[in-house]
């Protein structure tokens, strides 16, 4: 998470193109799948003649297939979203290679700003079985295995997640921000520090 100035007031990028780890991985299929995409389009149609008219288009509908597949890729490993705060709205905007997309909330409708943490999806039933063997037996997917820790809140009845990978202290920065700017408080409360009692230590 990344803070900067922002003419009304501060942007706070939460998520950036090629930022993380799975956005790595998307490239690297986009690269695969894209030169297996070009390559097959190349050769096909180098070696394409009246014999072998049919055989020459299933593999060019291949290759398209694959090269627009390895767009998908490229499109998710560019994404990025960013959150605006201002004095009366945050804004989160949203964008990949193809457009942007703006959410403007009002402050004064946001409710129950949080820290939100997705645990694994581990049915009560399957509890205490090994992981390997449910991932093995494909009773688990990898979807299910993930913890996910994102911000959230409800506006109009409806619940809005943001973010990705956001750690407690930088939802307490996050927090912090929009209470300096808009005056809405959403932080944790301070927990009193405990006073040991001297009287109950032994000298």
């Amino acid at each position: 998470m990344t803070i900067k100035d922002h003419p009304d007031g501060k942007i706070i990028l939460l998520s950036q193109p090629f930022g993380n780890q799975s956005k790595l991985f998307d490239t690297i299929y986009f690269a695969v799948l894209f030169i297996s995409g070009t390559l097959l389009f190349y050769v096909t149609g180098r070696d394409l003649t009246s014999d072998n008219l049919i055989k020459g288009i299933l593999f060019f509908l291949l290759s398209l297939a694959l090269i627009m597949a390895s767009f998908r890729y490229i499109n998710k490993a560019a994404k990025s979203e960013n959150l605006i705060v201002s004095r009366t709205n945050i804004t989160v905007v949203n964008g990949d290679l193809i457009k942007k997309r703006d959410h403007r909330y009002e402050m004064r409708l946001v409710e129950n700003f949080r820290h939100h943490i997705k645990q694994p999806n581990i049915p009560p039933e399957m509890e205490g079985q090994p992981i390997d063997h449910l991932v093995q037996t494909r009773k688990l997917t990898s979807n299910d295995l993930r913890t996910e820790s994102k911000v959230a809140f409800d506006y109009k009845g409806r619940t809005i997640e943001i973010g990705e990978n956001i750690y407690s202290w930088e939802f307490d920065e996050l927090a912090t921000i929009i209470y300096d700017i808009t005056q809405y408080d959403f932080r944790a409360p301070e927990q009193p520090y405990e006073i040991a009692d001297d009287s109950d230590v032994d000298l």
